[in-house]
């Protein structure tokens, strides 16, 4: 769904899926004058990616099925790129993050990411020190924040979880089918760290949830601001909590201000459910 933001969001345009394919991110980047958005699409047991452009009320999709999990990030407050990660047979994410370029329906990769444990293309990013060291920082898959060198050797470790998302994909596991009762394997995806160009990371929490079997539903969430002391990262602000499931958030750092995702209503079975976005100034 496109939208364009006014006094209220304006629902511009929809494009619809194959009913067996499942979203699992969404980036944009802008090139040139156009807009261009990266869906992360997982069709059955693979991942098949897609390109789609904003031209004026339309969107027109330009690639697809490109065996990529797709993400735009400004590493280290930098520019932001597009970045790519394949998936394995037997693992979820797979190998080196590299940065890519698409020359129609393919995509060439260069500049490889060696991810330290736990990271892949949707769990990590990089800040630099006063130094200018590059540190990378991780959210594991229990949601503790770990920082790493340059040599992916661990220096510090959260004392309170941090992401936690309810969107998740599934893949066939055969192998671990009688012991867990589940022939699928849930990949749980999680909250996208953001460094600003001063260093600082910006990281959403979400809190207060209930499991039923492998689902999870949350009640609140807040975005947290964070800074590399020496030797660990300390709180510099947080937002307060919101009254809803946060799935997503953004530090616009160019005009000061936090976009927070909320889903103020759930969909059920005969309603798609609600979202709303609120815009707070950062000070």
């Amino acid at each position: 769904s496109y939208f364009r933001q006014a006094a209220d969001a304006k629902l511009v345009t929809e494009v619809e899926l194959n009913n067996s394919d499942k979203i699992v991110s969404i980036d944009t980047i802008e090139v040139g004058n156009n807009i261009e958005i990266y869906v992360s699409v997982m069709r059955n047991d693979d991942v098949s990616s897609q390109v789609w452009q904003v031209q004026g009320d339309k969107l027109l999709r330009l690639a697809e099925n490109i065996p990529y999990f797709l993400r735009t990030a400004g590493l280290a407050g930098s520019t932001k790129k597009l970045y790519a990660q394949a998936m394995g047979r037997d693992s979820d994410f797979f190998g080196d993050v590299f940065e890519a370029a698409r020359t129609g329906g393919t995509l060439s990769l260069k500049n490889p990411i060696i991810m330290p444990r736990f990271g892949n293309i949707y769990t990590f990013n990089q800040f630099r020190d006063s130094t200018g060291e590059v540190f990378t920082v991780v959210i594991n898959p229990d949601n503790y924040l770990i920082v790493f060198d340059k040599q992916r050797k661990e220096l510090w470790r959260s004392n309170d979880k941090f992401g936690g998302s309810e969107l998740y994909f599934q893949r066939e596991d055969p192998a671990n089918a009688r012991s867990s009762g589940d022939k699928f394997r849930w990949i749980f995806m999680n909250q996208r760290i953001q460094v600003t160009s001063s260093g600082d990371v910006i990281v959403g929490k979400n809190d207060g949830f209930w499991v039923l079997g492998n689902a999870r539903s949350y009640k609140k969430g807040a975005v947290h601001c964070l800074a590399w002391n020496g030797s660990s990262l300390e709180e510099k602000w947080r937002t307060r909590d919101t009254q809803n499931y946060m799935p997503d958030y953004f530090f616009d750092e160019g005009r000061n201000e936090l976009m927070i995702l909320q889903t103020v209503q759930r969909p059920g079975i005969s309603d798609r459910g609600a979202s709303s976005i609120a815009i707070k100034k950062v000070e």
